[in-house]
C-alpha cells in the first residue's frame, strides 16, 4: 500500500529534481 511517508518522500525528491532542472 502507498504510505503517507513514501508520498512525502517522493514529493520532496520531485521538488528537488524540478528545482535543479530549472533555476527560478
Amino acid at each position: 500500500m502507498f504510505s503517507y511517508l513514501q508520498m512525502r518522500l517522493m514529493f520532496k525528491s520531485y521538488i528537488i529534481c524540478a528545482d535543479k532542472k530549472q533555476k527560478w
